[in-house]
């Protein structure tokens, strides 16, 4: 994580792409949610930029972002940008999350695996992660309790995003049944 300027983040064409220089720094690719960051920092529409050549979307970002003077927090993992924030922005890290998951919600399990379609049960476990956000679907299988006549079991489901997509959150629920593609059944209360 790195704290700059604006006048720090240097867009400039390389190889095809518009890339992203921090403070005159080695080359970082941008995901697409960092790039629509930049986009509203410089206040130019997304759509626009990206029907420009590199040369030329970098000339406009030169000409838009702002020289203000509040600092800047870029998040990057690799070679790669995945958010800009202002300075104030606090970040809630997935693998800090979910251990504190792992450590407090012991007896809480996925439902069963879902089906890939092939026959084998070996898809998705109930943990889903993408550039943008994470979600989380987990049940107690100890906790089956009889409603109306229908047995239920406790879950939860949570989400959080580290680069600033959404914010953290979970929903409690009762589990009933899960398809094979991970559409739920359940009761909220």
């Amino acid at each position: 994580m790195a704290r700059t300027q604006p006048q720090g983040l240097k867009p400039h064409p390389d190889q095809g792409r518009l890339d992203l220089r921090l403070n005159g720094s080695a080359s970082f690719r941008m995901t697409d949610w960092s790039f629509s960051q930049l986009c509203k920092l410089a206040g130019v529409s997304k759509d626009t930029v990206n029907r420009l050549a590199p040369e030329t979307a970098g000339r406009v970002f030169d000409e838009t972002l702002s020289p203000g003077s509040k600092p800047l927090q870029v998040y990057a993992a690799e070679d790669v940008v995945r958010s800009i924030h202002g300075a104030s922005y606090t970040r809630l890290f997935n693998v800090d999350l979910l251990t504190m998951v792992r450590e407090f919600a012991t007896d809480f399990v996925p439902p069963q695996k879902a089906g890939d379609g092939s026959g084998e049960g070996d898809g998705g476990t109930g943990l889903y992660c993408g550039e943008q956000d994470m979600f989380c679907f987990l049940i107690d299988p100890t906790g089956w309790a009889e409603i109306n006549g229908e047995a239920f079991a406790p879950g939860f489901f949570l989400w959080n995003s580290e680069v600033g997509k959404r914010s953290v959150g979970v929903q409690t629920f009762w589990f009933q049944a899960v398809c094979q593609n991970h559409v739920r059944r359940f009761t909220s209360r």
